[in-house]
């Protein structure tokens, strides 16, 4: 799979244009549950977690790209590493914003990274 082939959906609207890099981190809490006399520490999972991001080269006329802006809002975010085809895999959920920055420079291309947390789901596509 190549990463030139990935594309990010927000809800039922569309593609959000001019994506350049996205990530997503899945965790989860651990709790400590050695005793005494053990020799290894041992560990349970406890609660999911994610923390994603995206940048894409800036599009104001992108409704997609807009409807990140606002942080605190929540979306239906829908992550696709190879594309949106099926039998491969989706990331998804409806997951909050964090934050919303802009960047620019004298000779370049204004981007944007929208940042957010919560947990995704993987599941093929159909």
């Amino acid at each position: 799979m190549h990463g030139k082939d990935g594309q990010v959906f927000v809800g039922s609207s569309g593609e959000v244009s001019r994506i350049q890099s996205w990530s997503y981190e899945h965790t989860a809490d651990l709790a400590e549950d050695s005793a005494m006399r053990d020799t290894n520490k041992a560990w349970k999972g406890g609660l999911k977690d994610g923390t994603w991001e995206i940048t894409v080269n800036l599009d104001e006329a992108d409704v997609d790209q807009t409807g990140l802006d606002v942080p605190g809002t929540d979306v239906v975010l829908h992550l696709y590493p190879g594309g949106k085809t099926p039998a491969l895999f989706e990331y998804t959920g409806t997951v909050p914003v964090e934050s919303f920055s802009r960047t620019g420079e004298k000779a370049g291309i204004v981007t944007a990274t929208i940042r957010g947390r919560g947990a995704l789901t993987r599941q093929v596509i159909v």
